[in-house]
């Protein structure tokens, strides 16, 4: 992990590039981490013959996921495509910002669009979400979460930790952080 090495940022305060890294780099460990514990929820919700993935299998996977994260061998290799895929983004978006930035010095038609056609455009994308609103209320609607039994390691490493949870302490800064944030989502979801 020597390319993704974090610091504590202290040294950084004068530098707002090297602070920019450093959270992109944070940024892309903690993307890692949840898409280790997704496909880890997915597993698990398959095993246990469900075709749902739950908010209890998501919690679970999270508890894995603190605990084996590190043991993974692609971190590196993976946080560092994420990374330089945020950088590019970031790029690309600075690059369009600076052009509509630009294009906006010209005068004040720059500024004509904003109440013509094009906001009217817009007006008619948020009907379209209207219908999304009623998916708030299909957590009814989740499938029962049942415990997987089956012989699949990953599973039974699910269930191990998941027991461990209940006295586990955290014993660094960033642990703590994902504890604290794994038991908020435990509460939010009454999964206690």
């Amino acid at each position: 992990m020597e390319n993704l090495l974090l610091k504590t940022g202290f040294d950084n305060l004068e530098n707002d590039d090297s602070n920019q890294e450093v959270q992109l780099q944070m940024i892309a460990l903690l993307t890692v981490f949840m898409e280790n514990a997704m496909k880890t929820a997915e597993i698990y919700t398959k095993e246990a013959n469900r075709k749902v993935i739950t908010s209890h299998d998501i919690s679970l996977s999270l508890k894995r996921e603190l605990f084996t994260f590190l043991d993974n061998e692609d971190i590196e290799e993976r946080s560092l495509e994420i990374l330089n895929e945020f950088k590019s983004e970031l790029e690309n978006h600075n690059e369009t910002y600076n052009d509509e930035s630009d294009e906006g010095d010209e005068g004040v038609e720059g500024d004509e669009g904003v109440e013509g056609d094009e906001g009217d455009e817009g007006d008619e994308g948020d009907e379209g979400d209207e219908g999304d609103e009623g998916d708030e209320g299909d957590e009814g609607d989740e499938e029962e979460f049942t415990i997987c039994n089956s012989d699949c390691k990953i599973c039974q490493e699910v269930n191990m930790y998941a027991e461990k949870w209940k006295t586990w302490q955290p014993t660094n800064n960033i642990e703590k952080i994902l504890w604290s944030g794994i038991n908020k989502i435990d509460e939010k979801f009454n999964l206690n």
